[in-house]
């Protein structure tokens, strides 16, 4: 099923609506690379370890690991994440690209609109 995002279409909005830790892992990302910039002796706000290892797993999501490799496969397979094989010691290194970012931020104003929508409903 496609998402609109009330006119906002995006090809892979879909990926959202079938796939929500897909989700969860592109705003990990996203605030990382925030957290990042706030870092002033950090110089690379763009690539960073892999999400599952940096993010606090719910019981469901520690015992399937299987569903965070398939999210990273999604997520790069759709174009939404980058990924470079860093070295030995930092293995592969993850980015958000321009699309992912883009698809993150329409979601989130889509997001915005039906909670405004909702309290105008509330309101009236």
């Amino acid at each position: 099923m496609m998402v609109d995002f009330k006119g906002m279409n995006f090809e892979n909005s879909e990926l959202i609506e079938d796939h929500p830790l897909c989700l969860t892992i592109l705003q990990v990302y996203a605030e990382n690379v925030r957290l990042q910039k706030e870092d002033k002796e950090n110089k690379d706000t763009k690539w960073q370890g892999r999400a599952c290892a940096v993010v606090p797993q719910s019981e469901e999501d520690s015992s399937d690991s299987e569903a965070w490799s398939e999210s990273h496969g999604l997520l790069i397979a759709y174009g939404l994440l980058d990924i470079e094989l860093a070295g030995r010691e930092d293995g592969i290194q993850y980015r958000m690209t321009t699309d992912g970012e883009r698809l993150l931020k329409m979601y989130e104003q889509y997001q915005q609109m039906q909670q405004d929508q909702n309290e105008n409903t509330q309101a009236a």
